[in-house]
């Protein structure tokens, strides 16, 4: 994450407003907690707002260094006059679903420079037909498509498919494409030592489908694929890619399932790494861990969070050099 790194060039209209958008996630989980204590630790930043949707019912934010200001909705925080050390507490109605919503039209309206995502557990999106908040914004934004990205320390990682049952994973160059696309463009924002870096795909099957003996995708869509793509390396052995000789290697794995990149990526960094939304035309990051429902504050870190939260900064910035 080194400010050196290219300007990014995948959202065209980046609002100068610099405000950022921040939604706290299930109110019965964790996502309160993490905010107030990254905002703590983070402080007030020259020339940038922040805005919080929190439910309605929710204690007014009292941090340390931020004077808070509370609204009813949203239109209102926006008409306040802009200082950097304010808090913008959206007390809204409705559930986390809502909040999303909310926060995502602002940031299409261009209203906000970033939204930044607390946890939410999927069971409070039913009724908005999705099953995830990526979902409901790519829904909202009417994006074809949008992958989940996850960065850290280590190693990043992109997922070609999301919150889908196995039985529904579909590989096709198509997609791969449009995920390769976004990809080469995230590459840019990475540390210059990664920007060159290839990608590395990894087959579906064990063993990279030991060349057909134990699946046919690796020999019929994915060696294809790569012919024409130099900056592609695969596909890799998905029970080895993950060895630490490997994490320096490229600049994003890219994982054919869900868990298939999320199980090592959250084994090694444990909620020390961030998500990012590629494809949507705004920046959206976000944790990289769930609600934490029934656990003690004292058990969950804030360090997702407030990465999170300073990668839209450095961004914001990086853009507007």
């Amino acid at each position: 994450m080194d400010r050196r790194a290219k300007k990014p060039v995948f959202y065209k209209n980046f609002p100068l407003k610099n405000r950022i958008a921040l939604t706290t996630g299930d109110p019965k989980g964790v996502g309160l907690f993490i905010t107030k204590k990254a905002l703590k630790i983070l402080g007030p930043k020259k020339s940038f707002q922040f805005l919080i949707w929190t439910r309605r019912q929710a204690d007014t934010f009292k941090i340390p260094a931020f004077k808070t200001l509370a609204f009813s909705n949203s239109a209102q925080a926006f008409a306040s006059d802009f200082k950097e050390n304010h808090l913008l507490q959206i007390k809204s109605k409705g559930g986390p679903g809502d909040w999303l919503l909310e926060a995502g039209r602002s940031a299409l309206n261009q209203e906000v420079s970033a939204l930044v995502t607390g946890p939410v557990n999927k069971n409070q999106l039913k009724k908005h037909k999705v099953v995830g908040q990526t979902d409901l914004l790519k829904k909202l934004s009417q994006t074809e498509e949008v992958f989940m990205c996850f960065r850290g320390l280590f190693f990043n990682v992109i997922l070609l498919t999301d919150h889908i049952p196995f039985k529904k994973i579909k590989i096709d160059q198509q997609k791969l494409s449009s995920l390769l696309k976004q990809a080469l463009l995230s590459r840019k924002i990475l540390s210059p030592s990664l920007q060159k870096k290839p990608l590395g795909l990894l087959g579906l099957n064990p063993h990279a489908g030991e060349q057909g003996l134990l699946g046919s995708e690796e020999e019929n869509i994915l060696k294809p694929f790569l012919k024409k793509r130099k900056e592609v390396k695969g596909p890799l052995s998905p029970d080895g890619a993950f060895f630490k000789k490997n994490w320096s290697q490229y600049s994003f794995f890219i994982a054919l399932y869900h868990d298939q990149g999320l199980i090592p990526f959250k084994m090694i960094h444990n909620q020390t790494g961030f998500a990012q939304s590629l494809g949507l035309p705004f920046l959206r990051l976000g944790v990289d861990h769930g609600t934490g429902l029934g656990l003690n504050n004292k058990e969950i870190s804030h360090e997702s969070f407030l990465l999170a939260l300073k990668e839209s900064l450095r961004l914001i910035r990086l853009h507007h050099k």
